[in-house]
């Protein structure tokens, strides 16, 4: 079970996965509250974890790196920090992955918008249904969040399992949305929330 000291509540859990938001408001006292978390971050972040992603991905192999990182990610985006709580024996939780939230401001016209998202996994905990658990409560937290309309996600043609997983949640191909990136392509799907917002 995840331990969470001061009485936090995390933002939603599964049967398995209990996933907290870290933001700059909490940003020290989440860390010094999750024992050995830069270290669990350097661990997520391997070599084939994030060969397709942006380059400040790349190379977080020491703690003082997976804090700049960290930095940077709740500077840009919503944090979501998934750890496993199955064993009941565990003192302290164990981070597996991260979700990303990026939303644009909302203009003038239009107050809730689609909001894109990411994610990564412990490449020790694929396959094991992790990312289905986790987005589909993930889906269903958004759902409740007044701005956020649907969701985005942009997925490279070398990774069909992350496809195949926003396919089963109901994830639409986006039709003409669709990146080349130096011989990557990269296939934009949605999910538009069916609430009458």
């Amino acid at each position: 079970m995840t331990h969470h000291k001061e009485g936090h509540m995390p933002v939603f859990v599964t049967t398995r996965l209990s996933v907290d938001e870290c933001s700059t408001d909490n940003l020290a006292s989440y860390a010094a509250n999750h024992d050995d978390f830069l270290h669990q971050i350097t661990r997520i972040l391997s070599p084939e974890v994030v060969k397709s992603l942006p380059p400040y991905f790349s190379g977080i192999n020491t703690e003082p790196l997976a804090q700049q990182w960290l930095e940077k990610m709740v500077a840009d985006s919503r944090l979501f920090v998934v750890s496993v709580t199955e064993q009941a024996q565990a003192v302290r939780s164990r981070v597996i992955g991260f979700i990303f939230l990026y939303q644009a401001s909302a203009d003038h016209c239009e107050l809730a918008s689609m909001a894109h998202i990411g994610y990564l996994f412990d490449e020790a905990e694929w396959g094991k249904g992790f990312a289905k658990e986790c987005l589909q409560g993930f889906m269903a937290w958004c759902e409740t969040q007044p701005a956020i309309l649907g969701l985005i996600g942009g997925v490279e043609k070398d990774n069909p399992a992350s496809a195949h997983v926003l396919e089963r949640l109901g994830f639409m191909t986006q039709e003409n949305h669709s990146l080349d990136l130096s011989e990557q392509s990269v296939t934009f799907y949605q999910h538009r929330f069916n609430n009458n917002r």
